[in-house]
């Protein structure tokens, strides 16, 4: 049993495609590693909760590390622009990669978090019963056009 956050669209059967995740900013330079920035940053990915200690007390300079709230049903962000994209500002920006550490797989078919729609039972099931419809459909078929002749 785990605690979700309540929508209106609640379903008991129905997993949440929203979930906490930690997100790896390597290379990120030393002045960013503030709270103000690192939820900037990552606010495009979702919605930030907390950084780690590491990050926190400026101990691993090298890369930040945050937990969002993500949505699994919206694509993975594999690098964002940081700064300011006009042409007339004095700052330019970079692109900072990201990375994601242990992210859940979510099936958008059976809405089950665990595995994903290529290795879910019910689309394979879905798919025999289709398979054996369509050869019953060919064998009824072709017992009529022979009763025909």
């Amino acid at each position: 049993m785990w605690l979700e956050k309540w929508t209106p669209d609640f379903k008991p059967d129905e997993d949440s495609p929203i979930v906490p995740v930690w997100v790896l900013l390597p290379e990120l330079p030393f002045h960013c590693h503030s709270w103000h920035y690192l939820k900037q940053i990552v606010g495009s990915i979702g919605v930030p909760l907390t950084m780690d200690l590491a990050t926190e007390n400026i101990t691993r300079p090298r890369m930040a590390k945050i937990r969002v709230e993500v949505d699994l049903t919206k694509p993975k962000l594999t690098s964002i622009f940081v700064g300011s994209e006009a042409d007339s500002s004095p700052v330019r920006g970079f692109y900072q990669k990201i990375e994601y550490e242990s992210m859940p797989k979510y099936c958008r078919f059976c809405k089950i978090l665990g595995h994903s729609i290529i290795q879910c039972r019910k689309v394979e099931q879905k798919k025999k019963a289709k398979e054996k419809a369509n050869m019953e459909k060919q064998a009824n078929f072709e017992t009529t056009e022979t009763s025909k002749n």
